[in-house]
């Protein structure tokens, strides 16, 4: 990391003399007209590399600003999840001298607030946060860079020919290109090699085959929970190491990778509701407020209700995905149960295979997995009977999934559970595991 370790120079000072100085190593077009539809691009167009180059800029000159600094970019790091090795605390202390800093009471507010990862039931607010997220950063990289049409360009993995890690995050000694460099990544991936071949997780869009957002209690798990785990997850772990990489919840968001992969998350959701995906009505869903930081360092409350339209957002993408065909219509709910490909849940796979033996789909509905893979569902255990669904004593405390698993169930799923804690990901329902031993 290219930052200092203290706030040794006032915000103001730094950033005026840190970007007037380092505007002219980067030109960058002109904005044409002041209602145009900012499009997204894949990194791999002409478009898309040019904004590319607007990121790599800024990302340095973010690199260069005070650890503390909300512009900054540990403080941006830190929305999504506190590095592990440090607590919030600690760090808050530690950057911050005084309590009454402005900027340390945002840091309180917004700093490891990343939806789902600390809150699986909170799962269908995984892709409005990440969606805010990334459009609060893209104005802070506008701002930083002078560059006003700037827009974040996706990574396309979703086509097999595009598998590599795109080559400007591969080149530490590069003038421009060495912000995106980091070492922390799967053996392979900084060589070229594509990210399936070299990581663990085989990628797959079967979240775009769901007809509904979430999770309807008879089978499917829903749209926004399965595209969690695939592609989403599967590139995390395909990605980075589980130490200090993009395999590590608490690290993902310090590799620039992280800004393209959730740009492309975001496309496969707008492509979804292009295809007709109905996302939430509901007022709990649509009221939901998250804090973010704007482009001068103040805190940014976004409505969830607000962000759900990308038109109306004013951008959208150069292309978008087509639903494969199987795909279940819209907007009946299905049978299915979709997959997770994270090879660290086949131990709990075998467990749910002893308590309760896998079903094809109903006839019609499309054969999306094969048996020996996991379900989403059947983790939540809840197509058991009643029954047999006696309260996991963690659960109920509302424990984490560290502490729940060493409460009461089955050695298989404290296993799995223990797994998915060292890695830094979670089971998308494990507060609702109904299993104990």
């Amino acid at each position: 990391m290219y930052v200092p370790s203290r706030r040794g120079v006032l915000r103001t000072g730094m950033i005026g003399a840190g970007v007037l100085a380092m505007r002219g190593q980067v030109s960058y077009p002109r904005w044409a007209e002041a209602n145009f539809t900012l499009l997204r691009h894949d990194v791999a167009s002409p478009q898309g590399a040019e904004m590319l180059r607007i990121f790599a800029d800024a990302v340095g000159k973010m690199m260069a600003l005070p650890e503390g600094d909300p512009r900054g970019w540990v403080f941006q790091w830190h929305i999504h999840a506190v590095r592990d090795d440090r607590s919030k605390a600690s760090e808050l202390a530690r950057l911050y001298s005084s309590a009454s800093d402005p900027d340390r009471r945002l840091a309180e507010v917004v700093w490891d607030t990343c939806e789902a990862h600390f809150d699986p039931l909170r799962i269908n607010f995984f892709l409005p946060w990440h969606r805010m997220h990334l459009m609060s950063f893209e104005r802070l990289v506008r701002n930083i860079t002078a560059a006003a049409q700037f827009t974040m360009p996706y990574w396309n993995y979703t086509d097999p020919d595009h598998r590599a890690l795109p080559s400007q995050f591969r080149l530490p000694d590069d003038p421009l290109w060495k912000p995106l460099f980091r070492s922390d990544r799967n053996p392979g991936v900084n060589d070229g090699r594509a990210i399936d071949q070299a990581g663990e997780a085989p990628l797959g869009l079967n979240a775009m085959m769901s007809p509904v957002y979430a999770d309807t209690f008879d089978g499917d798990a829903g749209f926004c929970a399965n595209l969690d785990n695939a592609p989403h997850s599967a590139v995390h772990v395909d990605v980075g190491t589980r130490e200090r990489g993009m395999g590590a919840v608490s690290w993902a968001a310090n590799d620039p990778i992280f800004w393209l992969h959730h740009c492309n998350i975001d496309r496969i959701w707008a492509s979804w509701n292009r295809a007709g995906g109905r996302n939430p009505a509901d007022a709990a869903y649509l009221g939901q407020v998250f804090t973010f930081v704007d482009e001068a360092g103040r805190p940014l409350r976004q409505r969830v209700g607000d962000v759900v339209d990308t038109a109306a957002l004013g951008h959208g993408y150069d292309r978008y995905l087509d639903r494969s065909p199987g795909s279940v219509p819209f907007p009946r709910a299905s049978g299915l149960r979709f997959i997770t490909h994270q090879p660290f849940l086949r131990r709990h796979d075998q467990c749910l295979r002893r308590h309760r033996a896998w079903r094809p789909p109903r006839p019609g509905t499309g054969a999306l997995h094969p048996p020996a893979q996991l379900q989403l569902r059947d983790h939540r255990c809840g197509a058991r009977p009643a029954a047999r669904r006696a309260a996991c004593p963690a659960a109920e405390r509302g424990l984490g999934a560290d502490r729940h698993a060493a409460a009461g169930c089955c050695a298989d799923c404290r296993q799995y559970l223990a797994g998915l804690v060292v890695s830094g990901l979670r089971p998308i329902s494990w507060a609702q595991c109904r299993d104990p031993a």
